[in-house]
């Protein structure tokens, strides 16, 4: 299509008719099951369906997230990046919640020696269990979340999608040895709130055939 000095598509339609045929082709979404839906979205997330080598799937993570969503139960986020990457269409606002702009959060963060996003996820504590936690920037907070969990947090799934050169590989290496509940995560460095966000979309959706946009 035309309509200036650049030739390029332009209708929406298409370029997402588009995108997801050049997923399927390039990617065997087949291997990952049920999760299938999940690691497409993922990889038009990262414009990369190369992530789809690293991407870990434990459990039935699509239908424990739709059971907690289903019953009311709260989405935690790290980030209001991260809050923001989740579709309200599938996941209403004021079921998903983060604590990182709480007038508490700073000091209590200098105190502890850790980040804001670290004390967002230990503020929500007390509804961590049959929780959907989804972390979409921070190591800090996966770690945070790993040390609750230890000390008998129970959350119905998890995504964990931190991203960053220093905790990331490691904090994901730590979800996938633990493995305490349905997750899906990505190994190594990359990640970030738009792939997390997208991850509980599909999710939230539960079909690979539903339109998905945040």
């Amino acid at each position: 299509m035309t309509g200036g000095l650049y030739t390029y598509e332009r209708d929406p339609d298409a370029i997402y008719a588009q995108s997801f045929a050049i997923i399927r082709a390039e990617a065997d979404l087949a291997r990952f099951g049920d999760a299938a839906p999940l690691a497409e979205r993922i990889a038009h997330a990262a414009g990369d369906t190369g992530v789809l080598a690293d991407l870990v799937v434990h459990g039935p993570v699509i239908a424990a997230a739709k059971a907690a969503l289903a019953a009311g139960r709260p989405v935690i986020v790290d980030t209001e990046m991260t809050r923001h990457a989740i579709a309200a269409r599938y996941v209403p606002r004021e079921q998903v919640r983060c604590h990182i702009l709480d007038a508490e959060t700073p000091a209590e963060a200098e105190a502890a020696a850790t980040t804001r996003s670290a004390i967002a996820i230990r503020r929500a504590a007390d509804a961590l269990t049959g929780s959907v936690v989804v972390i979409g920037n921070a190591p800090t907070a996966l770690f945070e979340l790993l040390e609750l969990i230890r000390g008998g947090a129970r959350p119905a799934a998890i995504f964990g999608f931190p991203v960053g050169f220093v905790g990331a590989v490691e904090s994901k290496a730590a979800l996938v040895a633990m493995a305490p509940a349905p997750f899906a995560t990505v190994r190594g460095r990359r990640g970030g709130s738009a792939i997390a966000g997208a991850a509980l979309n599909a999710a939230a959706a539960a079909t690979a055939d539903t339109r998905i946009s945040a």
